[in-house]
């Protein structure tokens, strides 16, 4: 949907309080009511929502770090000036569509802290999220009856890989008595435009900041070193002869838990499965202050000795999956990386 796509109230607003309430009776509906808000007020009711809740539901537990909170702060503190007095409230959701971050007030709106469709019913929000692109909701489109005189449109975050959404951005205000399309489409479809900008330009310095962490921990000879964030796995080829699959599981599951916890400098040995036959020694990659990755440093339990180099070490990227993929195809262009030593012929 585009800012100039007409909400489906567009050709039934006259008559679509009147479709809600025979709706919440059980009485058959008047025509030209769009399929589309039917379907989401018989989802609400398969929800179990009630129509008349006026509480919001009990906060939901937030990560303690938020990808995109972070990336959305800095668009979000400039534009935040313009709300004052504007009768408009910003409402920052993640994928599950907690509320993280919100400013403005719309008079009679109350704060929410999700905006599930399982929980609220059908608002700006969840629809965006449902339809992966820009979602209006007007007036009596809400399953709510709170909701009832406020309009909403929703636009999905999406992540720089992939296509993932990670979470929307909403702009509420009172009932747009003009109609679709919503007065703050374009200005929201704007602010997301630059939070993506920065969700990419954050991804790439820290691609960048974990290929260095991992050719600092490899610069010894036949260093077995595996660097992970989540997304990206770097190998060494020492370490690709010590690495079974439980152990990189249990690697990736290190990675995840990083992002939510305060590691040391230098990392204690990591627990692996029984029978892994080597240890791993973890440290915390950072970035601004906040923990992206690991990189471990993986250690034979037979401790084999070490083969003799006919010829000084040359520095390889790793094998690697992700974005980082690119830097392997450089490497094999360019040869070894900037600052590793020549072999000598």
């Amino acid at each position: 949907m585009t800012t100039t796509d007409p909400s489906p109230t567009a050709t039934a607003r006259p008559s679509l309080r009147l479709a809600r309430e025979r709706f919440l009776s059980g009485r058959p509906l008047p025509p030209g009511v769009p399929e589309e808000v039917v379907a989401a007020w018989r989802r609400a009711r398969f929800f179990g929502v009630p129509h008349d809740l006026a509480q919001p539901p009990a906060p939901p537990s937030l990560p303690r770090e938020s990808t995109l909170l972070d990336a959305a702060r800095p668009v979000l503190d400039r534009i935040v000036p313009a709300l004052d007095g504007g009768g408009v409230r910003l409402v920052l959701t993640d994928d599950r569509l907690r509320v993280v971050w919100t400013a403005g007030d719309v008079p009679g709106l109350g704060t929410w802290t999700v905006l599930s469709e399982q929980v609220v019913g059908n608002n700006g929000a969840a629809l965006a999220v449902r339809t992966r692109a820009r979602a209006e909701v007007h007036g009596a489109e809400h399953f709510l009856d709170r909701w009832q005189d406020i309009c909403a449109v929703g636009v999905p975050v999406f992540g720089p890989e992939g296509g993932q959404v990670l979470g929307t951005l909403t702009a509420v205000t009172r009932l747009c008595a003009a109609g679709p399309p919503h007065p703050q489409a374009a200005f929201t479809e704007a602010a997301v435009t630059a939070v993506e900008t920065e969700l990419r330009a954050r991804a790439g310095r820290a691609e960048r900041v974990l290929l260095d962490a991992f050719v600092r921990a490899t610069s010894g000879p036949d260093r077995a070193v595996a660097a992970l964030d989540g997304r990206n796995r770097l190998v060494s080829e020492a370490a690709q002869r010590l690495l079974t699959p439980e152990v990189l599981g249990a690697l990736e599951h290190e990675a995840a838990g990083a992002r939510d916890t305060n590691l040391p400098d230098i990392g204690d040995h990591t627990e692996l499965p029984e029978g892994a036959g080597c240890t791993a020694q973890v440290a915390p990659v950072r970035l601004d202050g906040r923990t992206i990755g690991i990189v471990a440093a993986l250690e034979p339990l037979d401790d084999p000795a070490p083969p003799v180099a006919s010829s000084p070490p040359t520095v390889t990227l790793p094998r690697l999956l992700g974005p980082l993929a690119a830097h392997r195809r450089a490497g094999r262009a360019t040869g070894p990386l900037p600052g590793a030593p020549a072999a000598h012929r």
